[in-house]
């Protein structure tokens, strides 16, 4: 029974890592050399925009906006490494 469970943790660990890897290839890394105060989406015209707003609002003329394409994925970092 031991030598059972341990080739199943075994299968189960090669099939997650191999998973994670080709599940979810398409998740682009992003940093952001500000803090993030906050995330618009604007769905129209397809496929919309994505819109990263510092904390001071972008009014300051600090260049804290920044856009992106819409209908990829993103993992977004910011100055503080927050994700």
């Amino acid at each position: 029974m031991r030598h059972f469970l341990y080739i199943l943790f075994l299968l189960f660990s090669i099939t997650s890592s191999y998973a994670q890897e080709f599940i979810i290839p398409n998740v682009k890394d992003v940093k952001i050399n500000f803090p993030i105060g906050e995330i618009k989406y604007i769905a129209s015209p397809a496929p919309g925009k994505i819109t990263i707003i510092g904390n001071d609002g972008g009014s300051s003329g600090s260049g804290s906006q920044i856009d992106y394409p819409g209908g990829k994925d993103y993992t977004l970092t910011d100055a503080k490494g927050n994700i």
